[in-house]
């Protein structure tokens, strides 16, 4: 069989209860007859209900097994089948922003309250059991969910504790992106490296003592532990209203966790772009006229910024991936997405010169940007000077990586005459002589027809929507 048609996720292979599969476009799950039990009590409670109603937890249902290609019936694979609407577009706690991480940590403990007052519990606290669909976050591995057995422990504090609460911590004591942490091990970070950064100050910030430093010695002590923590807290009267209480704990702490920087190079550029208000409607005009000819299942916005023109990306694009290098930017974007309830947006920060890369066992875990859905536009507005000029990346190589999409492309051509070329060139040795008009139309005459061009500003800016050549 066609392995588009039906294949295993490669990033499904870890819990022996189940695997997820592509089947011609459907995301389905197979779940052996242990997880079936879980799932059976699972779909009848009512915080299941509640939060699968308000899209917190993905819409999945039972299906026949001879609904499904003859690979699952022939070889009677799984005890059971469920099927999950399948999110629009797939990102990695590596391209959050701060507001986004923390979103996700409250709703893996409201699920894990929820679940506890209803005889379940999370297994695990793995932060990539969490998407978003647009600015919601979403649930998206329901046999994490198990029943609760008294004396359980919660074997997936630790996880939490390195998936979520450290990360935020650092970012809002010390101003440390969790992102390039997450690309470099995406176990998170560990209790050890949280208690080093933090400085002694900090270890009187609530929750810092008892959750990162005494966690980093208890770790260091477990190195010759000769029972299993989880053997000693089954002995114990260990009890689910201890752990519902650690939630409470978490959840509190959590919540008064703030990152508000003043103001980033680019988060004000709504007030700092150099358009005058005639020059920025025609550029606006532009791309609504773009955006207009047909309607699109998927449009990335590259350098979104303040999501302007997401926003008008968004109006006949059935969703809209919303990419910026700078954090501030997306999270000042996520937030007012959020208050607006915009559901086709969704906003990532991503440097185009360190993408993110495939990652996990044999790198099929995770998957890099372009492998996770093909766009029918890409809007790059204000983007390949940066490129060129601060990222030193040669005008060809750009064209060719758009050119990879095989899509319609609007896009932004500054001169070296433009206020802000000039700023980026004032210290550099000008070594781009393909940074012309006529340079950028050469080198992308191979691959691109040109289907409209304006000239915005007189020879400094130029707007073009060009067409892939069949």
């Amino acid at each position: 069989m066609n392995e588009g048609l039906f294949h295993q996720e490669p990033g499904s292979f870890r819990d022996r209860n189940n695997q997820v599969y592509m089947v011609d476009g459907r995301i389905v799950r197979g779940i052996s007859s242990t997880a079936r039990a879980h799932w059976e009590a699972l779909k009848e409670s009512s915080f299941y209900k509640k939060h699968s109603a308000a899209g917190r937890i993905v819409a999945t249902r039972e299906i026949a097994p001879d609904n499904l290609p003859s690979p699952f019936t022939e070889e009677q694979l799984w005890d059971c089948y469920l099927e999950h609407d399948r999110l629009p577009f797939i990102s990695y706690v590596y391209e959050w922003c701060f507001g986004m991480l923390k979103d996700a940590a409250l709703l893996h403990l409201d699920l894990m309250e929820g679940a506890l007052r209803e005889g379940l519990i999370l297994k695990d606290a793995s932060v990539f059991n969490i998407q978003f669909s647009g600015a919601r976050e979403v649930f998206i591995d329901l046999p994490s969910f198990e029943r609760y057995e008294a004396g359980m422990p919660w074997v997936g504090f630790r996880q939490f504790c390195q998936h979520f609460l450290y990360p935020l911590m650092l970012q809002s004591y010390k101003d440390i992106s969790f992102k390039n942490w997450f690309k470099g091990n995406v176990d998170g970070i560990t209790p050890k490296e949280c208690n080093n950064i933090l400085s002694f100050r900090d270890k009187f910030r609530k929750g810092v003592f008892s959750l990162v430093y005494l966690q980093s010695k208890l770790v260091d002590s477990m190195g010759n532990a000769k029972r299993s923590i989880v053997s000693e807290a089954q002995d114990s009267d260990f009890g689910k209203e201890i752990i519902l209480a650690n939630v409470k704990k978490l959840r509190k702490i959590i919540c008064g966790l703030e990152w508000k920087p003043a103001r980033s190079e680019w988060s004000d550029y709504t007030k700092t772009h150099s358009y005058d208000d005639t020059c920025f409607e025609q550029k606006c005009r532009f791309v609504s006229e773009a955006v207009a000819e047909k309607p699109l299942k998927l449009a990335w916005d590259i350098g979104c910024n303040t999501g302007h023109f997401s926003r008008i990306l968004a109006k006949n694009s059935a969703y809209v991936v919303a990419l910026d290098i700078d954090e501030l930017s997306v999270q000042r974007l996520y937030e007012s997405l959020r208050q607006e309830g915009t559901d086709n947006i969704l906003p990532l920060v991503f440097d185009l010169t360190n993408p993110s890369p495939p990652l996990g066992w044999r790198c099929r875990e995770r998957h890099a940007l372009e492998q996770r859905g093909a766009p029918e536009l890409v809007l790059c507005l204000a983007l390949v000077h940066h490129l060129v000029i601060t990222g030193n990346v040669p005008l060809r190589e750009v064209i060719e990586w758009l050119a990879s999409f095989r899509c319609a492309i609007v896009i932004e051509m500054l001169t070296k005459e433009d206020d802000m070329v000039r700023k980026l060139l004032l210290n550099r040795v000008d070594q781009y002589p393909e940074f012309t008009i006529d340079g950028f139309e050469s080198l992308a005459a191979p691959y691109f027809t040109v289907k409209k061009k304006e000239e915005v500003m007189a020879g400094k800016r130029f707007l073009y929507h060009l067409l892939p050549r069949e």
